[in-house]
Formats: structure tokens, sequence, C-alpha cells
């Protein structure tokens, strides 16, 4: 089975930067990702149960 490359917090940020609607510069957009990346992390080690279907 072949595997997609991984989508880096920077790959995913060009993304919505190039988004009609988006309005944000994407230096921004990598900022938030890897905060919530962060929290995200920090929450799992601690073992919290971390949803991401409704994120966005």
């Amino acid at each position: 089975m072949a595997y997609k490359d991984a989508l880096s917090a920077g790959k995913m940020a060009a993304r919505i930067y190039n988004r009609e609607d988006n309005i944000y510069k994407q230096s921004m957009i990598k900022e938030i990702l890897d905060m919530y990346a962060k929290e995200v992390h920090k929450a799992m080690m601690n073992g919290e149960r971390v949803q991401i279907l409704k994120v966005g």
C-alpha cells in the first residue's frame, strides 16, 4: 500500500492561504496551526481524548 506525503503545518497553511475565502497571511495561519498541534499533543500526553472531526 502506497502512502501519501504527510501534511506539515506549512503545507496545510499554504492550502488554507490559497483558498478564495481566506483573509489571513500564510505565516499567521502556520502559527495558529502550530499552536493547535502543540495543544493537541499536550492533551494526548495527559491522556485526554482529542476529537478532530469538527475542526474548522
